[in-house]
């Protein structure tokens, strides 16, 4: 046998790959309900304003006051 050299990838080129599989499908499911599906995509657009958007001004951000506990 010869002696051939084992290389390893790095654990972020890895993690990289997943992420991009990841997102790609996301995308290509998103894409095919909107075309697909009207209904779906209102619902998934009601559902993501609802609960993902969230109303913040400039002045809350700025003035650094909470409201909220942690």
């Amino acid at each position: 046998m010869e002696n051939k050299e084992i290389k390893i990838r790095p654990f972020f080129v890895k993690c990289a790959v997943i992420e991009a599989i990841t997102v790609g499908l996301i995308v290509l499911t998103v894409l095919a309900i909107s075309l697909f599906s009207k209904t779906h995509k209102k619902k998934m657009k009601n559902w993501y304003e609802r609960y993902v958007l969230e109303d913040t001004s400039a002045d809350e951000v700025i003035s650094g006051e909470d409201t909220y506990e942690v």
